[in-house]
């Protein structure tokens, strides 16, 4: 990893870390449901964020982001593991990038 000043690794990771604790705290509700949602998937399924759009369907949190802090909370409660790469289908995403999780035992 380059010492430019730009890039310092642990900074982002403490901002990240910071940017998800925000969204669980304004979307507890929303956050435990979704991370229910997910703990609920078959063991073995693959799944990418747009899944777990597709089964909050109407339940839309107060923050877009929340989406991503629940999955990264099941990642952290080991019920997921990346495991690939896909395209979001959703418009507003306008096809970008997403991981596939797979949903493991626990």
């Amino acid at each position: 990893m380059s010492d430019h000043p730009l890039f310092d690794l642990a900074e982002a990771f403490r901002r990240r870390d910071a940017g998800i604790a925000t969204v669980k705290q304004h979307n507890q509700d929303w956050h435990t449901r979704a991370v229910e949602a997910i703990r609920s998937f078959e063991n073995g399924r693959i799944f990418t964020c747009d899944d777990l759009h597709e089964v909050m369907g109407a339940d839309i949190p107060a923050h877009h982001n929340a989406y991503g802090a629940a999955i990264r909370h099941a990642s952290l409660l080991k019920l997921t593991i990346v495991c690939g790469l896909d395209k979001s289908a959703r418009p507003e995403a306008n096809a970008r990038r997403i991981l596939q999780y797979k949903r493991t035992e626990r």
